[in-house]
């Protein structure tokens, strides 16, 4: 049973956003992997199952949406929650979407970090009651 911190997989291909969102994750408590595209974050998540994985939406190598479809078509990965995000306002299209491919949930993104952990904490919590 795994009483550390849980492990988050932060997905962004914008260093400094990435950087700064990791920081403040890790202050919230959790323990973060970092990948700056979609490939290098199915390659991490294959290799460390992390407990979640948060990523944004729109990269050039492999988008979040694709990350997401990878993660959900293999079945030793399928368990792993996952949040995509924006920086740009998330519309009904995208949720709809997000939601059709197995996303746990998808925000707008900012650099106030807390609705992203309460979303990690309450998605978390879902799993372990389940």
């Amino acid at each position: 049973m795994n009483v550390g911190p849980k492990v988050v997989l932060l997905v962004d291909d914008h260093a400094m956003k990435l950087e700064y969102t990791r920081h403040r994750l890790e202050n919230a408590g959790f323990s973060v992997l970092t990948a700056d595209n979609g490939f290098d974050a199915l390659r991490i998540v294959k290799a460390e199952k992390p407990n979640i994985v948060v990523s944004d939406i729109r990269m050039s190598k492999m988008d979040g949406y694709g990350l997401c479809c990878q993660i959900r078509s293999d079945p030793s990965l399928a368990g792993i929650p996952v949040v995509l995000y924006s920086a740009y306002d998330v519309g009904t299209e995208d949720e709809h979407y997000a939601r059709s491919i197995g996303a746990a949930s998808v925000m707008t993104s900012s650099f106030d970090v807390e609705p992203l952990a309460k979303k990690i904490r309450s998605l978390l919590s879902r799993e372990v009651s389940l």
